[in-house]
């Protein structure tokens, strides 16, 4: 019982060339052939001998069904399974085959009896001409099968492109859209909120000498006046290049005395004071040699000087802030919240996401410095808080959409040649809380498609350099050869062309 065949009906007008074309293009290797009362294909041995070895070199069965007593014959008599109908190949077919051979024998006997009604001299002559018929028909079968094996088949190879495109998309992230739309290059836009304070300390870098202790000394103030003069402490005095001093304590300068003989003025005692002082600056500034304190502050009528070294000045290198300190501090705290902020997202937004990090949008940030350029400190301190908006995408939903939109880019003269394609890059051209427009660069395997059918029908009787200038014009075949036997046009049988498409190799 056969399970899987193809039937294959044969019309009175088909040519042998149809019959042989459909053993070869159907895929099954059993193929059932209805045949036509009228079909003339069947009335000649040379053509069921020639069926039968192309089906041979094709690696089909063919199993024919007529009811013609004649065709049964012949079909028999070549080696070939025939049945009176469709309904006995998925039965028992041994009955039927013995009805064929029956019929056969009858015929022949029939024959007999027929010849042996004529006279002995027709009989001679009938047996003769037989004899020629069957020698003729004999030799043409050898001519035919000769011609068959010894024709000359061309080969043609062709090899589909087999390479890497790559494909740029723009494609819109929009957070109203909940879904992705190929046919706009649309998709949902994620958009979340994070609020975050931060504080830590900047080390100062500046280094200045400050005075850390002032000098001390005495003052002398000489009155030349008839009357008293009261200094006030913390009257300043100076040296005439300005370093400034401030008076310890109140001070009273006695008035001139007069010194008289014989009640005549002979002579005159200026009235003298003294009074400690220290310097108005800390530093070494402040010790200075003596007598170069030298002028009073405000107008008394007295004079001052120095009538020894001030002392006891001192400095020191201290560590202070400076203006670099400041915005070196400002800009590491923004870098420090951008990254808790970045952080944060990648908390937020889990691996099956796409999260921009280059396109946080910072609505709040504060930064409170706790120091003024010149402050003497080791460090100092910055606080800061920042509100932002991070943008992410489901990597899923951008995956299926570049592939749809890659598939669609494609032409009809290629295909993907697996199921996967890569995203090389995305690149962000603006970006906002409700749309970020993203420009993706993907890259895939393709390969030509070659139809196998169209493509042989463009061969058969074809001038060589015409195959070859099609061929050429074909964006899905990276190579081909024909091999002709320096002909230069295929065969006009479909027999006579050997055509085989070769696998691309992947790159």
């Amino acid at each position: 019982m056969l399970e899987d065949y193809v039937k294959i009906y044969i019309d009175p007008e088909e040519p042998l060339n149809s019959l042989l074309d459909k053993i070869q293009t159907v895929e099954n290797d059993t193929l059932v052939i209805i045949v036509h009362k009228k079909s003339s294909i069947f009335v000649g041995q040379v053509n069921l001998e020639l069926i039968k070895n192309y089906a041979q070199r094709a690696g089909k069965k063919l199993i024919f069904i007529t009811d013609v007593t004649k065709t049964k014959k012949l079909l028999t008599k070549v080696g070939f399974e025939v049945y009176s109908d469709l309904e006995k190949i998925e039965g028992e077919n041994e009955d039927d085959q013995k009805e064929v051979e029956s019929e056969e024998r009858r015929s022949l006997l029939d024959e007999d009896d027929d010849q042996g009604d004529q006279s002995d001299h027709q009989e001679n002559k009938g047996g003769l001409f037989k004899k020629l018929i069957g020698c003729g028909a004999g030799l043409l079968l050898l001519a035919l099968v000769w011609f068959y094996f010894s024709f000359s088949v061309a080969t043609v190879e062709v090899t589909p492109v087999f390479e890497t495109k790559d494909l740029s998309n723009q494609i819109k992230a929009v957070k109203e859209v909940e879904d992705i739309k190929s046919s706009e290059n649309k998709m949902s836009l994620l958009s979340e909120e994070l609020e975050l304070s931060q504080e830590f300390k900047i080390e100062t870098t500046g280094q200045q000498r400050i005075g850390v202790e002032r000098a001390e000394g005495v003052l002398a103030l000489i009155n030349d006046t008839r009357q008293e003069v009261v200094i006030p402490a913390e009257s300043e005095v100076a040296t005439q290049n300005g370093t400034r001093f401030r008076t310890v304590n109140r001070v009273t300068v006695p008035p001139a005395e007069v010194d008289k003989f014989m009640g005549r003025v002979v002579g005159m005692k200026a009235g003298r004071a003294e009074v400690n002082i220290e310097a108005v600056d800390k530093g070494v500034a402040g010790n200075v040699s003596k007598g170069r304190i030298v002028e009073l502050g405000d107008s008394y009528p007295v004079t001052v000087v120095n009538p020894e070294d001030t002392q006891g000045g001192a400095d020191e290198e201290v560590s202070v802030v400076t203006r670099e300190d400041l915005a070196r501090g400002v800009e590491q705290l923004k870098e420090e919240l951008r990254s808790e902020v970045e952080g944060g997202f990648e908390d937020k937004f889990s691996g099956d996401f796409l999260f921009f990090s280059d396109q946080l949008e910072i609505e709040n940030e504060d930064v409170v410095v706790e120091a003024e350029v010149g402050d003497v400190m080791d460090e100092f301190q910055i606080v800061g808080n920042i509100t932002a908006t991070g943008l992410a995408v489901k990597r899923e939903e951008l995956k299926e959409l570049i592939f749809e939109l890659y598939q669609n880019n494609l032409t009809d003269n290629f295909k993907l040649a697996d199921s996967q394609v890569i995203i090389k890059d995305i690149d962000i051209e603006e970006a906002t809380p409700a749309e970020a427009i993203l420009t993706v660069e993907s890259s895939g395997q393709v390969k030509g498609k070659v139809d196998e059918d169209k493509l042989f029908s463009n061969l058969i009787a074809k001038e060589i350099v015409e195959i070859k200038n099609i061929f050429d014009k074909m964006e899905e075949i990276a190579d081909y050869k024909i091999k002709a036997d320096d002909r230069s046009r295929l065969p006009q049988f479909s027999f006579g062309i050997d055509l085989v498409i070769n696998e691309p190799q992947g790159q």
